[in-house]
């Protein structure tokens, strides 16, 4: 991973491929395996919020 840019406005990051399955791996468990309590607490979104970014990178792959 390596951040290119950062501002008030966001970030750009580039990531390896391993990197991005690692982090689509991830939102897969979170979002469909695991049970989470109180998912927005540990989570810090929504499980929408999660499922959408979990879309995202899935479409990037």
């Amino acid at each position: 991973m390596k951040i290119e840019n950062k501002s008030e406005s966001g970030i750009t990051i580039f990531f390896t491929l391993d990197e991005l399955y690692i982090l689509n791996n991830s939102l897969n468990e979170v979002c469909n395996g695991l049970p989470l309590r109180d998912f927005e607490n540990r989570m810090g979104a929504t499980i929408a919020e999660a499922e959408e970014l979990f879309s995202q990178i899935n479409r990037i792959l």
